[in-house]
């Protein structure tokens, strides 16, 4: 085995047995752990070995308790979902989500019609009387041809759960994905493995043959497939790692990489 492959290895089994170390040391009674910087170090180092870029600036030195939560969906998949939204838009004299204009895979629904003379606003106008929303605590990045409404709580995104409206060609196309009317209930605190070893897991788990360069990590959840029946399950907090125009999403509780 190449001495460079030996030490990349040990580097990673050195951070990790450092971490276990500051996990034993700190109180049960302390809800956050506080990272060194020597740690950071070593872990960009680590990363560095096994073909992976990073700022260690993107790095979060805390890793504190993540509120867990319990999701519940009133509709059994987004088609169901949105046979309620058609009867809502009839009712206000226009014709989203119509069966005829609809496909659906399972997962994702897609609605495709005529733009007609609607704007971007007229298209936000009509969404929201579908009553798609309702229920949602949501954030909405738009600009003059797109809308993405991703659900949150807490103010950490669903990753999964997002309705996207874009308007190309006198079109308009929504794209509603595992958004189900979802209900949340709080269930109190997850704790989660530090964002050092999520990166480690992800090297370890991930091979590279050349540079990946990870451009953003974020927080958040998945609300996880729904399997076409109503359901209550707790919604799986995760790292998103950006890089090189992929992402991919470690669990925060154990290290796996996840498939959305």
């Amino acid at each position: 085995m190449e001495w460079s492959r030996v030490k990349s290895i040990l580097i990673c089994v050195f951070v990790l047995v450092n971490l276990f170390l500051l996990r034993v040391y700190i109180s049960n009674n302390v809800s956050t752990v506080t990272l060194s910087e020597e740690t950071i170090n070593n872990t960009v180092l680590a990363l560095k070995n096994n073909n992976l870029e990073i700022d260690k600036e993107l790095i979060s030195r805390k890793s504190p308790e993540l509120p867990a939560f319990n999701i519940t969906n009133r509709h059994i998949n987004c088609r169901d979902l949105s046979l309620v939204l058609w009867e809502n838009a009839k009712n206000n004299g226009f014709d989203y989500f119509n069966p005829k204009a609809t496909t659906f895979d399972g997962k994702t629904l897609v609605y495709k019609a005529p733009l007609g003379t609607d704007t971007i606003k007229d298209v936000k106008n009509k969404i929201k009387k579908t009553g798609a929303l309702y229920g949602y605590k949501y954030r909405l990045t738009a600009d003059e041809n797109t809308l993405l409404y991703t659900a949150v709580y807490e103010n950490m995104f669903l990753y999964d759960c997002t309705i996207t409206a874009t308007l190309t060609d006198d079109t308009v196309t929504i794209t509603m994905s595992n958004w189900v009317a979802d209900s949340f209930e709080n269930s109190g605190y997850s704790s989660v493995i530090t964002c050092p070893e999520a990166l480690i897991a992800f090297a370890s788990e991930m091979k590279f043959k050349g540079t990946f360069k990870i451009e953003s990590l974020e927080q958040g959840y998945i609300a996880g497939n729904r399997d076409n029946e109503i359901q209550t399950k707790t919604a799986t907090p995760v790292w998103k790692i950006t890089g090189n125009g992929t992402v991919y999403y470690i669990d925060m509780r154990n290290g796996d990489l996840l498939d959305l």
